[in-house]
């Protein structure tokens, strides 16, 4: 039972090496009007943190720097927190998304809700015909606008879960977390239900390097489609079929992309209004559903494999997959 004792939240970030890494979410959160409901949980290789600078931690109910050893994938890290974390309810954040003005108490309600999951819609933070598409093919049903709405899917890394739940996965909580296909799935098919609430916002930063999208899609894509065959538990005749059926992959995501385009409008965004920028933006999406469906179909037959450990850079190391122009939106204010 939740009391006044209890955090409203425990947010959980996660750094390979520094906490300037993470310094622009804590600002953000500094922003939240119930930050002093917050716990904060740092999730890092070894808990010292040379650059930390504990005064931006005491507007915070308590902040917690934990050691995780070495990353194995993106899960290991996030698992590990969970099991620190003191509220009711488990919020996982990222160093390049940026909660809006009301989101810990909108996300904190959870606890009084019958849902299992709760995420913010999300806007782009760095937009550019590469980074729209990044974020189209990533998180189309969840950027805003959209409509609030119960779905068996909320955007990954950004959701929040009731600890109850995520804590009877015990030891396999680093596998499912890894793929939070796997998660959300056996959620719903346990009776749970996720929900957007699309009135909250959170601001994202994409990937906007064009190799390091069509590298990142690749990985994703393989993934994606290992955790949904395991989270559908698919036979091997049925991995066999998807599998050769990965070229028609891009036509069966085409019209989704194109509806979310249409819902979203990139191409009206005053930063690249040309047709140049608009071709540029379209022909990034056809080659990143592509690098995708080539990740699926290596997914479907040979499992997820070094994936895990490739995605930690995509991941954690966002600055390393932006554009020289996007780097200063990652800095601290």
């Amino acid at each position: 039972m939740s009391d006044d004792l209890t955090p409203l939240l425990s947010v959980i970030l996660v750094t390979p090496n520094t906490y300037r890494r993470v310094r622009k979410t804590i600002q953000s959160l500094q922003k939240q009007s119930a930050r002093g409901q917050l716990e904060i949980v740092i999730a890092t290789p070894s808990r010292d943190l040379a650059d930390a600078l504990p005064e931006d931690w005491k507007c915070f109910r308590n902040v917690k720097v934990v050691s995780t050893g070495p990353f194995r994938n993106t899960g290991h890290p996030r698992a590990v927190a969970v099991s620190h974390a003191s509220s009711d309810v488990v919020a996982f954040a990222e160093d390049h998304c940026f909660p809006q003005a009301g989101w810990a108490e909108c996300i904190g309600g959870l606890r009084h809700l019958p849902w299992a999951a709760i995420s913010p819609a999300l806007e782009n933070e760095n937009p550019s015909p590469v980074s729209w598409a990044d974020f189209l093919l990533n998180f189309g049903p969840a950027v805003a606008p959209t409509n609030a709405r119960t779905t068996d899917y909320t955007p990954w890394h950004n959701t929040a879960y009731k600890r109850e739940l995520l804590r009877e996965y015990g030891e396999k909580l680093e596998h499912m977390l890894e793929v939070e296909i796997r998660l959300q799935q056996d959620l719903v098919q346990r009776g749970h239900q996720c929900y957007l609430a699309a009135e909250t916002r959170a601001r994202h930063i994409n990937i906007s390097r064009l190799r390091s999208f069509l590298s990142g899609q690749f990985v994703g894509g393989r993934i994606y489609s290992a955790g949904r065959a395991e989270a559908f538990h698919w036979n091997i005749w049925k991995r066999l079929l998807y599998s050769a059926g990965s070229p028609l992959i891009p036509l069966v995501r085409f019209p989704r992309v194109l509806g979310d385009a249409q819902r979203t409008k990139p191409a009206g965004d005053n930063t690249w209004n040309n047709a140049w920028d608009n071709a540029r933006f379209w022909i990034a999406c056809a080659a990143g559903l592509a690098a995708s469906a080539g990740g699926e179909a290596v997914g479907y037959l040979a499992g997820a494999g070094g994936a895990g450990r490739d995605r930690i850079s995509f991941e954690f190391e966002r600055h390393l997959h932006v554009r020289k122009s996007d780097l200063a939106l990652l800095d601290p204010e």
